[in-house]
């Protein structure tokens, strides 16, 4: 009897447990699925993750499978995309724009925009207008700042300058500053403690060259002007302070050193060319004393690089309308402020930019200077070439820091190549 009893209940749990499961699966069955590809860091990515899922209970009928493919992003991206298998939302660079859109992989978003009577003067011009082809709008901008530098306050305290005055330092005033830091501590004739870092060429020197007057490129992209005395000007200053006065950590024994962020994370370097996304890295190290401040104004005022990331859709996703949607809420007051927690980069959206969500009043650094040096920022002129354009850029900026090219070779070598490739366009 028992028996009986104990399979009867049995056989009434799984009457109701299995129409149950089946509904579910049922249900899940139903929803419209979209890919969602992005390249984070795995502590920024899991605030996409929480992104996400807010934005699948909000819109029960569509569930997102993201994915990180992290550094090699961008070859994985066109992979898929060439063989049918692409994302439906995908994360892109500012950089990776030109070859994107030229191959005809991105969705023309101007539809929707004008369905949706979307509205984009929340968001940063120069954000808005970096993801334009042909007057034609293929992505949204999430993410977008400017170069800034970051200075360690007690080594301009040991050596009694002011901290930088963003209001009226100059780029003479960072050759002097740069000289007064660079110092051989412990007298074995070898520099111990460097002015200043500026990474790669398009990172702080670019922004150098703007603000004298010069370009490398016209402003069509049809011919490179880098070989101009505007430029070659600023080469030269910046050649004498790394082999003249070694106030730059590059070409030191020889070799460039690999990650100059390191030198100032041990106090080894005055001013650094950063942005937001060092800060969450600095903030943790104990004893070092830093903050923020624009870069210096040159002949033509202070200028600086812009560089951002946007959402696009696939021009071949199956589920336009549903990646549109995901797109509006990753930018959007919600999904936007829960990714501006992570401090990575400033907030393409005014609004969130200038919220406490980013700049965090918690902080000791002036986080609002990374919003207020996008008002001074422009764009670099992007040729479809980019990446074997700046191939050739970097392969003769490690040559100039390793003293193995005077700047005029420099300048024309650079000239000469760029024009070869934007000819073979």
């Amino acid at each position: 009897m028992i028996k009986k009893n104990i399979l009867f209940i049995l056989i009434m749990v799984t009457a109701f447990i299995l129409p149950g499961c089946g509904g579910r699966k049922e249900e899940e069955s139903k929803k419209i699925v979209i890919k969602f590809t992005v390249a984070e860091k795995p502590e920024q990515c899991r605030l996409f993750q929480k992104v996400v899922s807010v934005f699948e209970k909000e819109h029960p009928g569509i569930k997102v499978r993201l994915n990180n493919d992290g550094s090699d992003c961008y070859t994985k991206m066109l992979t898929q995309m060439a063989g049918g298998s692409g994302a439906d939302v995908i994360q892109i660079h500012y950089i990776w724009f030109p070859d994107f859109v030229t191959r005809d992989v991105l969705f023309d978003l101007g539809p929707f925009i004008e369905k949706d009577n979307y509205d984009l003067n929340d968001f940063f011009t120069i954000g808005v207008e970096s993801y334009k082809y042909e007057e034609k709008h293929y992505a949204i901008p999430f993410v977008g700042s400017a170069r800034v530098f970051l200075y360690n306050k007690d080594l301009f305290d040991e050596a009694g300058l002011p901290y930088p005055d963003d209001a009226n330092w100059t780029w003479e005033d960072f050759v002097e500053i740069a000289r007064k830091l660079t110092r051989d501590i412990d007298g074995d004739g070898k520099i111990d403690q460097f002015g200043a870092s500026l990474h790669a060429f398009g990172d702080t020197l670019l922004s150098w060259i703007w603000s004298n007057g010069g370009d490398v490129f016209n402003e069509e992209v049809t011919e490179c002007t880098f070989n101009t005395p505007k430029a070659l000007e600023v080469v030269k200053i910046y050649n004498d302070l790394v082999h003249k006065y070694h106030a730059l950590p590059v070409g030191i024994s020889g070799a460039r050193m690999a990650d100059m962020g390191d030198l100032f994370a041990l106090g080894k370097v005055g001013l650094v060319s950063s942005g937001p996304w060092m800060c969450t890295i600095y903030q943790d190290i104990k004893n070092l004393q830093w903050d923020v401040a624009l870069y210096p104004k040159g002949r033509n005022g202070r200028v600086t690089r812009y560089a951002g990331r946007s959402y696009a859709i696939w021009s071949e996703s199956k589920h336009p309308e549903e990646a549109w949607k995901l797109i509006k809420f990753l930018v959007g007051p919600v999904g936007g402020r829960i990714l501006s927690e992570g401090g990575e980069d400033v907030p393409a959206r005014k609004s969130l930019a200038y919220s406490d969500a980013f700049l965090r009043p918690d902080v000791p650094w002036n986080a609002r200077k990374f919003v207020d040096s996008i008002k001074d920022s422009r764009r670099y002129q992007l040729s479809s070439r980019v990446f074997e354009i700046e191939s050739v850029i970097g392969r003769n900026f490690e040559k100039l820091g390793l003293g193995l090219q005077t700047p005029e070779e420099f300048v024309e070598e650079i000239t000469k190549d760029v024009n070869a490739l934007l000819k073979a366009k």
